[in-house]
């Protein structure tokens, strides 16, 4: 229940309950404790999911559409799955013609609670749009099952996840009118995981991010995947862009980087003119500087004052056939403006 005007981290009488999970949490992470966020998933295990996927037999038929549906309405939790009924979809056709599946409004695990119900309704503007050229459409795979289930003899006409049959029999009828229970829907990405061979064992909280990344590697804006997922904060969707051999990548780009400063080397500056090798002939004017590709080393300034920089550079004279030409000199000056992490660069 809230309290108007009661605020349990800032009055001081909630002071040593406050103090007391500060210590709890500084001990969690001194013990090596750390939140352990959800991989998205990797695109080469995207293609082998797509590989799997077969419709030919009422398990993987059913897999296919709870991986559909994870994926293009960006729900996780394993109570929403269950709750799931034929009339949460509606078919929809867009302004182009296409045929699309939409999410109508539920709650769900992403959207906060609230006494009125209108405010706990998914915000989400996701569909699944069909794509009849591709053998993975979506929707054809969703009205495919569709089908099936309602074919099934006694069905209450509700549930959405039915159990499948091991055999079809020369009825034709593929599932049972018995519901999939929590307990088989929520662990079942695992499975599918397992059965695909893919690279990790996922779980439904990893196909989240999978949605933002893909989303964001593909150039749409924050904003517009808000939309999709269905985030009433744009910021809060930038913690989900996460791939763990692309960051893998990115970090060992950023070590790479360090690793050349610390050197002090730098590539070698490309030339149009000359293939010959170059050579480095260096200077100790500080005053007299070439346009030249060099490498800044911070000096004191012997021509200024004393809180200024200046710069010590190494000129690359290209030994070519060609004329050299004495370029028009620079100075440079460094100047700190007392801001932390603010550096001013100035050419005269």
């Amino acid at each position: 229940m809230k309290l108007p005007g009661l605020n349990i981290i800032a009055h001081e009488a909630f002071h040593s309950a406050n103090l007391m999970v500060k210590n709890v949490c500084n001990a969690y992470l001194k013990s090596g404790g750390r939140v352990q966020h959800y991989e998205a998933i990797e695109s080469d295990d995207l293609v082998k999911l797509a590989s799997y996927f077969d419709r030919s037999t009422p398990t993987s038929l059913q897999e296919e559409v709870y991986f559909n549906v994870l994926f293009y309405f960006g729900n996780r939790g394993r109570e929403w799955l269950r709750g799931l009924t034929v009339r949460s979809f509606r078919e929809k056709a867009l302004s182009n013609g296409a045929m699309a599946i939409e999410l109508q409004g539920s709650t769900s695990k992403n959207v906060k609670g609230s006494s009125d119900m209108r405010l706990c309704d998914d915000n989400k503007q996701a569909l699944m749009v069909a794509k009849p050229e591709s053998r993975h459409c979506p929707v054809q795979a969703f009205q495919l099952y569709l089908s099936k289930i309602t074919a099934v003899p006694g069905w209450n006409q509700e549930d959405f996840f039915l159990r499948p049959k091991p055999r079809v029999n020369a009825d034709g009828i593929w599932y049972t009118k018995v519901p999939v229970g929590i307990n088989t829907l929520g662990p079942l990405l695992k499975k599918i995981s397992s059965n695909a061979n893919l690279s990790k064992l996922y779980t439904p909280h990893c196909v989240r991010p999978t949605v933002v990344t893909e989303l964001n590697e593909a150039g749409f804006s924050v904003g517009k995947i808000a939309k999709v997922t269905g985030h009433k904060n744009s910021a809060s969707v930038e913690r989900y862009i996460r791939r763990g051999k692309k960051r893998d990548s990115i970090m060992a780009g950023m070590s790479d980087q360090l690793t050349v400063a610390l050197a002090g080397t730098m590539p070698a500056p490309s030339s149009t003119l000359s293939e010959a090798p170059a050579r480095a002939v260096t200077t100790t004017d500080p005053c007299a500087l070439s346009d030249a590709p060099t490498r800044a080393v911070a000096t004191t300034d012997p021509c200024g004052s004393a809180s200024m920089s200046t710069v010590k550079k190494s000129l690359v004279v290209e030994e070519s056939t060609t004329t050299l030409v004495a370029a028009p000199t620079k100075r440079m000056k460094i100047l700190a403006n007392g801001e932390t992490n603010v550096v001013q660069f100035i050419f005269e």
